[in-house]
């Protein structure tokens, strides 16, 4: 009985990794995307987030668009500006969003600003989506060096760990032997047809406190 569920369990994750054309594409468009920002721009430094970062996504429905999430650091925060002065998230958005035009392919792509990303479709159905953010210097906290502020909307910053996040998926899923990130595949594919009004990261997020104790029973 054992194998058998093992081998159902397999089976059905086989079926919620990326197809290779997909993931060659993704591979494509990010990597020329962040190779353009990097090279145009000295000191700016590109990242995945999001679900490709945390190793979380799975194959898309023929109607779904694809998002690919990327972090584009444009600097340190390490104190706040009196009001008026400083940057605004409006300034980084803005910024990005001229990088992104300095592109004779991308400026054609029809460019979107909308709080906090500049955004912009392909032709295959995968969607880019650019987060600018600035890395935490701010103060002696957890986050200081490791955090970003990225925009809230246009007068307001939010702070996001992203790297912690990966990071402790990661590791919680070596510690349930590869369960974790599958069975929350399993539970992301539920969500598009039982409550698709759920954002996917706090599926995650919901689904790990309930994985991991039972894990452990």
């Amino acid at each position: 009985m054992a194998t058998n569920i093992s081998q159902a369990f397999n089976e059905f994750k086989s079926r919620l990794e990326l197809s290779e054309t997909l993931q060659k594409a993704v591979s494509t468009h990010h990597n020329a995307i962040r190779d353009w920002i990097e090279s145009s721009h000295s000191g700016i430094e590109t990242s995945l987030i999001g679900s490709l970062q945390r190793k979380t996504r799975i194959q898309p429905r023929s109607k779904d668009v694809f998002d690919i999430d990327i972090l584009v650091v444009l600097g340190s925060f390490t104190s706040w500006a009196s009001y008026g002065q400083g940057v605004t998230p409006s300034d980084a958005l803005n910024e990005l969003d001229k990088i992104m035009r300095g592109h004779e392919g991308y400026e054609k792509m029809d460019l979107h600003k909308d709080f906090p990303t500049v955004t912009f479709n392909y032709a295959d159905g995968t969607k880019a989506e650019l987060v600018p953010a600035y890395r935490d210097y701010i103060g002696d906290t957890p986050t200081r060096g490791r955090g970003y502020w990225i925009p809230k909307n246009q007068s307001d910053w939010a702070l996001a760990d992203y790297d912690y996040d990966a990071d402790y998926i990661s590791q919680k899923n070596k510690e349930t032997a590869g369960y974790l990130v599958p069975t929350m595949k399993m539970l992301k594919a539920a969500k598009r047809n039982l409550f698709s009004e759920m954002k996917s990261y706090h599926l995650e997020t919901i689904s790990k406190h309930i994985i991991l104790p039972i894990n452990h029973l």
